[in-house]
Parts: C-alpha cells; sequence; structure tokens
C-alpha cells in the first residue's frame, strides 16, 4: 500500500495535493509524492497516524477553513483512524481531498492508503 508521512502547521493544507506534490502550503509537505495516482481522488481505504511525537492535534476537515472549532476529525499524539468507502471492495470512495491543518508547526501525519 502507497504510503506518506505528511508535515503540517498552522496553514490549512489539502491533502490530495500534497500526496500529488502539487501546490504550496506553507509549513506543509510530503516525505513521498505520487504524481500520477492511478484512480483519481479516491481510494478504498485510508489509514492516518499521527505521530507518536506530535505535541498538537492534528484536525481534519472538508474544506481550506479546517481549525480548531472547524473540522470533523482530531487526532491527538500516536492517534489513528480508519475510512473505508461504503461501496464494498473494489471501489475508491474514500476522497484524498480532505483538508488538515495542525494546531502547531511541524506536526507529522501517516497516510497510507490503498486502491481496488
Amino acid at each position: 500500500m502507497p504510503s506518506t508521512t505528511i508535515t503540517i502547521g498552522t496553514t490549512p493544507a489539502k491533502l490530495l495535493d500534497l500526496i500529488r506534490g502539487l501546490g504550496s502550503y506553507a509549513g506543509a509537505s510530503a516525505s513521498k509524492t505520487y504524481a500520477g495516482l492511478p484512480h483519481g481522488n479516491g481510494a478504498q481505504l485510508v489509514i492516518f497516524q499521527a505521530d507518536p511525537t506530535n505535541t498538537q492535534p492534528v484536525y481534519f476537515g472538508s474544506d481550506s477553513t479546517v481549525s480548531s472549532t472547524n473540522k470533523g476529525l482530531v487526532l491527538n499524539s500516536g492517534e489513528a483512524a480508519q475510512r473505508e468507502g461504503g461501496g464494498g471492495m473494489g471501489v475508491n470512495h474514500v476522497p484524498l481531498n480532505t483538508w488538515l491543518v495542525a494546531g502547531g508547526a511541524g506536526q507529522l501525519v501517516n497516510v497510507t492508503f490503498e486502491y481496488a
């Protein structure tokens, strides 16, 4: 399964752009990029894990307004979350166009994704 480590700071960044090596977001980068994702903007399974050395939470949301008060998912140090597509095996229903931001600079999120 492809994976990358995202470094995120206090400026919201779009996960899909970071994975593809596109865009420029202050304080954000990916340890490995995948310029040509074979299945567009989605995956069958995505696993997010906040690095155990993080000192601030990481917030996930649906757009660039994601913040500590406008979020869906919150991961604190060492926590993980998994999203699976609702269409069953063989369907890439989990969008990678999620936005994320951290409560402080230099926070890390390991992202693993699997395609159908």
